[in-house]
């Protein structure tokens, strides 16, 4: 995990703490600080009937060196995954204007472009300290259904599971060669990364205790993963 709150040394496997900024490519030269997406945040207006996939945010911050307050996980190399948010200006977003419009940062969220900067998650990292003023963009998880289909369920699917969250499964490793590596390789647009969540097996949400189990019982398995 990285941490956009802390300059402490990191813990295996938990997070990663920030490096202090050098040299940093320049924002995309459209304009795309000054867009009205970061400009309609400032009017709540009123309940939203369909929540947005996507949406602008803006932290505000009393300094570029202050902390947002919130761990992030750079597992897809193109986003930040939000894996923790702490009392701080996220914080103050999140009741400012975000239950209302569905724009409050939430866990699992990601976010993939700060102040106009796009496609590699170290430098959206980077971002964040270089300004008091974070401008992003967030989207929430995307849901991907996976059907596999073994001879044997004890065939091994070789999808090695993060139980770091509570009454949470999380892909932490797809080895090479395995039944889901396979399966990536011919979905290549919607394959499944480290970091999604497995969220139903079949029928079967919530308890990853049911849903290991179908997984190991049944030859056949839809799994839903949130990316």
């Amino acid at each position: 995990l990285a941490c956009a709150c802390s300059g402490r040394e990191p813990r295996r496997g938990f997070h990663l703490a920030m490096a202090n900024p050098g040299t940093y490519p320049q924002a995309c030269p459209n304009g795309i600080h000054d867009d009205d997406r970061f400009r309609e945040h400032l009017y709540p207006g009123i309940w939203l009937e369909d929540p947005p996939d996507e949406f602008p945010v803006v932290i505000k911050k009393e300094s570029a060196q202050d902390p947002m307050a919130m761990k992030v996980d750079l597992n897809d190399g193109f986003t930040m995954q939000v894996m923790q948010i702490d009392m701080g200006p996220t914080v103050t977003w999140n009741k400012s204007y975000g239950r209302a419009l569905h724009r409050d940062i939430r866990l699992f969220d990601r976010i993939y472009e700060v102040n106009g900067v796009r496609g590699d998650g170290r430098d959206l990292l980077q971002a964040v300290n270089l300004s008091s003023e974070a401008k992003l963009m967030v989207r929430r998880p995307k849901l991907v259904k996976v059907r596999l289909e073994r001879e044997d369920p004890r065939d091994q699917l070789g999808l090695i599971m993060d139980t770091a969250f509570p009454n949470v499964l999380m892909v932490d490793t797809i080895p090479e060669g395995s039944v889901f590596d396979a399966w990536n390789k011919v979905h290549w647009e919607k394959r499944v990364q480290k970091g999604d969540r497995l969220v139903s097996v079949d029928d079967a949400t919530g308890s990853p205790d049911e849903m290991l189990h179908l997984i190991i019982t049944k030859a056949t398995v839809v799994l839903t993963f949130a990316h």
